[in-house]
């Protein structure tokens, strides 16, 4: 079973010129019948998904990191000459806090040092590629192995994960620690969530399917929880090295995959005939249609339902973005002084909900229209 959604632009290549065409890659979702996971079929270039721009951000929840050190500091012997590291700068929030509390025994894998990348505007596509086990044993010989290593939101990004995940056991002690955090996509996956699909991540992980891979990978889990979050949940498991090797092959688990995927496919097909039948009936009555935030959700949401035609502009205060193009229909981004300029009746939120408040009392004036 797969779920083919056509050809895809690249989220990141924000357009200078509305002539201007973003490269696009065939999207299709399969389940990993190895790995028990969905993922995508064919993964994007690293080099195209390489990010063009040094403003480009990205977003992960950390609300919940203060009680994360909590739990960290409180299930393993933690002392002043422990050896905290992490993957990327995805966990130098953790180290801080770990600094703050007079842990200084800290260090993060270093793109240029550590990974040989020059580029200044590689991420995580990059460090996953570069990323090998031979890197890690070089890594280990001129720093020390880590008690405590964090690896937040990136072995979703990983295009070997297998590769990745035998790297990572390269950095820790035999009994150190390696502290997951990803996604949970089961919500969006039951409700047809088309912005969950993103060319950056390959794998769309569930807990049930998070913590089989890891068992299946030769972890112990010592502690796992699932943070709700209004966009997406964001699920920790803390492994050791355990003793056995893989488990087997689960069946049932590969046909829950399969169900969840048709589910989702026949969700999403469905909801793209309402979403555009809706938006067309209204822009035939009311006129202009507009979507605030010009990033992953909106560009996603507009080029897997097909709304090109149907979206007049896009607003972002980000000042980078403005005036520039979506990579998906040459749409023009504006500030949100647009919307008061015009008489748009309708303005979607592409925007990650945790922010919907804060924009709308920016907006407030505009509530009479």
């Amino acid at each position: 079973v797969s779920f083919n959604l056509g050809k895809q632009p690249i989220n990141n290549r924000f357009l200078k010129n509305k002539s201007d065409i973003s490269p696009s890659f065939k999207v299709e979702i399969i389940v990993d019948q190895k790995n028990n996971i969905l993922k995508l079929a064919s993964p994007f270039p690293v080099d195209q998904i390489k990010p063009q721009y040094n403003w480009i951000t990205c977003y992960e929840p950390e609300a919940h990191l203060d009680d994360l050190i909590k739990i960290i500091v409180s299930i393993k012997e933690i002392d002043h000459n422990t050896i905290f590291s992490g993957f990327s700068f995805k966990d130098d929030t953790c180290l801080r806090r770990l600094n703050d509390k007079g842990y200084k025994n800290t260090w993060t894998i270093d793109p240029k040092l550590d990974l040989g990348i020059k580029d200044e505007l590689a991420n995580i596509e990059t460090f996953q590629e570069k990323f090998t086990n031979e890197k890690a044993n070089q890594i280990v010989n001129k720093r020390k192995k880590a008690d405590v290593l964090f690896v937040r939101h990136v072995i979703e990004h990983a295009y070997d994960i297998n590769e990745f995940v035998l790297s990572l056991k390269t950095l820790i002690k035999d009994d150190g620690l390696i502290v997951f955090e990803i996604p949970d996509c089961l919500e969006s996956l039951q409700n047809g969530n088309c912005s969950m699909v993103w060319e950056e991540h390959i794998y769309y992980f569930t807990e049930e399917t998070f913590f089989n891979f890891l068992k299946k990978k030769g972890f112990e889990i010592i502690f796992s929880k699932s943070w709700y979050y209004s966009m997406e949940n964001s699920i920790v498991a803390i492994v050791k090295k355990a003793s056995s090797n893989d488990i087997e092959f689960n069946q049932n688990l590969y046909n829950r995959n399969v169900e969840l995927l048709k589910n989702y496919k026949s969700k999403i097909l469905v909801q793209k005939k309402i979403i555009k039948n809706k938006l067309s009936l209204f822009r035939e009555k009311h006129g202009s249609i507009a979507m605030f935030g010009a990033g992953h959700l909106t560009i996603t949401f507009i080029s897997i339902y097909e709304l090109t035609s149907l979206i007049d502009f896009v607003i972002d205060d980000n000042p980078n973005k403005e005036n520039m193009f979506l990579p998906c229909g040459g749409i023009p981004i504006y500030s949100s002084n647009k919307l008061l300029q015009t008489d748009t009746k309708l303005c979607l939120l592409g925007l990650n909900p945790d922010h919907h408040e804060k924009i709308s009392n920016k907006l407030e004036k505009l509530s009479d229209k």
